[in-house]
C-alpha cells in the first residue's frame, strides 16, 4: 500500500525524469547547431585564407618596391591581379629577405592563384551549401516546404539533384596547411 509520502516522492521522480529528458533532448539540439556552425566555420576558410594572403601579397609587393626590388612598380590596377603575379615571382631568397619567412611559405604562397579561385567561386557558387542546408534538420529536411520548393530546380539548373550536389566536396587541405618538413 502506498503512502502519500511515496506517491508525492514517485510524481517528483516522474517529473525529474520528463525534465531530464527534455535536458537531453534541448542538448541534442544544441550540439547539431554547434555542428552546423562549426561546418559554416570551414566553409569559410577559403575567404578568410585568400584574404589574409591577399593582404600579405600587398604588403610585401608594397616592401619590395620601396627596396627597388625586380618586379616593383607593377601598374595593374587589380589587386588580384598584382597578388597573383606577386606570388608567381616571388623565391625563397626574396620571402627570406623582404619579410623574413623561411620558404616553407613559399607552398602557400604559390597556391594564392587556386585559392583566390577559391574564394571567388565560394561567394557565387553556394549551391552546394544550399543544396546542404536545404537537406539538413535546420530546414526540415526533404519533407520541408524549403526542400519541396527548390530541389526541383536543381536538376535543370546543376545537371544534380539536390542530394548529388549536396554530396559534392572538394579536397582543400593541401591549400591551408604547411607540411613540417
Amino acid at each position: 500500500m502506498a503512502t502519500p509520502f511515496a506517491d508525492k516522492l514517485k510524481a517528483m521522480r516522474n517529473g525529474y525524469d520528463h525534465h531530464n529528458e527534455e535536458l537531453e533532448g534541448a542538448k541534442i539540439e544544441i550540439r547539431s547547431l554547434q555542428r552546423a556552425l562549426d561546418q559554416q566555420q570551414i566553409e569559410n576558410l577559403p575567404t578568410y585564407a585568400a584574404n589574409v594572403l591577399t593582404k600579405f601579397l600587398e604588403v610585401y609587393a608594397a616592401k619590395k618596391e620601396r627596396k627597388g626590388g625586380e618586379g616593383a612598380g607593377n601598374k595593374s590596377s587589380n589587386a588580384t591581379t598584382r597578388c597573383m603575379s606577386t606570388s608567381e615571382d616571388i623565391d625563397a631568397k626574396q620571402l627570406a629577405e623582404v619579410a623574413d619567412l623561411p620558404s616553407k611559405f613559399l607552398k602557400i604562397i604559390k597556391g594564392y592563384p587556386k585559392l583566390v579561385k577559391r574564394r571567388n567561386e565560394a561567394c557565387h557558387a553556394t549551391e552546394a551549401r544550399f543544396a546542404k542546408l536545404l537537406l539538413s534538420e535546420v530546414c526540415g529536411g526533404v519533407d520541408s516546404p524549403l526542400y519541396r520548393t527548390w530541389a526541383p530546380l536543381f536538376p535543370f539548373t546543376y545537371g544534380m539533384t539536390c542530394e548529388e550536389l549536396a554530396d559534392t566536396e572538394e579536397d582543400e587541405a593541401n591549400l591551408f596547411f604547411l607540411d613540417d618538413e
